[in-house]
């Protein structure tokens, strides 16, 4: 048991590395920063939490959003300069990484949500660029 247990978390840390490589090894694309430039943040979340990153980002300039779980999945939601939900809920898998982007229709503080809806704390990256 104690073996397995090390093998999940040694297989655990390196699929987390890994993303998380992925992110900072990814090519940049021809898309516009938030205002202010990139927008970065490795923490982690407790259980049934939510952390919220307000960000101003231009007018019809696409942003790409990137973010990576390690232990659990998490939620990720767009809101609006008024509060409204922007798409879909983007769900993101322990072990994974989502890519998104945005193309916000008027230039405004952004609202991202990332949403634990476990018991259990997840460690989490997320890149605004």
């Amino acid at each position: 048991m104690v073996r397995r247990i090390l093998r999940t978390l040694a297989l655990s840390v390196a699929v987390l590395t890994a993303g998380f490589a992925g992110i900072a090894a990814t090519p940049g694309t021809a898309s516009a920063e938030p205002v202010g430039g990139l927008k970065k943040a490795i923490d982690v979340l407790p259980g049934y939490s939510s952390h919220r990153y307000d960000v101003k980002l231009h007018g019809d300039e696409p942003t790409r959003i990137q973010v990576a779980a390690l232990e659990d999945d998490l939620e990720l939601r767009v809101y609006g300069p008024n509060g409204v939900q922007v798409g879909q809920t983007i769900y993101v898998r322990a072990g994974t990484q989502e890519d998104a982007s945005i193309s916000p229709y008027l230039t405004g503080t952004f609202t991202f949500k990332i949403t634990n809806p476990y018991s259990s704390s997840v460690k989490y990256c997320i890149i605004l660029d």
